[in-house]
């Protein structure tokens, strides 16, 4: 067996959900506000730029709650692809078995390419396992983590949308 299939090139790109809707309160689901709206469509540009050339399968998945279907959102429409909920992206404990479970799920799957939308207390373990430091992501930021030949890198990081 080659090197090359023993470690498939992948990438995992992580984003935290935009600004999200506090008019009715801290309630658990509320999705975007206008500001996270905006984010979203600036999450779509970015996506779509850094995806020109990308001819490998592709796989959207987010956090059931609202706010991240809906960061999600303008970019599936472009795509025309479906985002899938994973239910290990979700926030709350025990995040360090979520996110290890979710990591479980990648390395098995057969798209190379993953968008996943999660929230502020996931996104920094899964940072931590794998870049090896726990980087907090502001909302509507982005993380590119690729994996290439056995080795995981951090290859673009914007918190800004």
């Amino acid at each position: 067996m080659s090197d090359s299939s023993r470690h498939p090139d992948r990438t995992l790109i992580f984003v935290r959900h935009a600004h999200r809707d506090l008019t009715a309160g801290h309630e658990l689901d509320n999705g975007l506000s206008e500001e996270g709206h905006k984010q979203a469509i600036r999450i779509r540009k970015r996506a779509m730029k850094r995806l020109e050339r990308a001819t490998a399968s592709l796989r959207l998945l987010s956090s059931e709650r609202a706010r991240c279907r809906e960061t999600l959102e303008p970019l599936a429409e472009a795509l025309n692809l479906p985002i899938d909920t994973h239910p290990e992206l979700v926030e709350g404990e025990p995040v360090e078995r979520k996110v290890a479970q979710f990591l479980q799920d990648f390395r098995k799957a057969p798209e190379s390419v993953w968008i996943a939308c999660s929230h502020g207390d996931w996104l920094p373990e899964a940072m931590r396992l794998l870049v090896g430091a726990p980087i907090e992501l502001k909302k509507g930021a982005w993380a590119e983590i690729r994996f290439r030949k056995g080795v995981t890198r951090l290859e673009c990081l914007l918190q800004e949308p």
